[in-house]
């Protein structure tokens, strides 16, 4: 968490100190441990009144091939292969 609020990513915010008039993000977050080390988990799909801070976000490109360009691939050679980069 204090790499984050170095980086400036997020800032801590005390009830009197919050100001109104800037629009800020509450964040529910929690630690887990995988391997005996620890990973800081946002949830930033959470609902309150209505939205989330993902429904605020604009989303990104589509990264992705389309469907519809890949089934036609398929039909136009004789054999497809398929792998997974890792």
């Amino acid at each position: 968490m204090n790499r984050l609020i170095q980086a400036g990513y997020v800032k801590e915010i005390t009830a009197d100190k919050a100001d109104k008039s800037e629009e800020s993000w509450y964040l529910a977050h929690h630690l887990i441990y995988h391997n005996e080390k620890a990973h800081l988990v946002l949830n930033c799909s959470y609902v309150y009144k209505g939205t989330s801070l993902n429904e605020q976000l604009l989303p990104g490109p589509n990264l992705g091939p389309s469907l519809i360009g890949v089934l036609l691939r398929f039909r136009q050679h004789h054999v497809a292969i398929s792998g997974d980069i890792r």
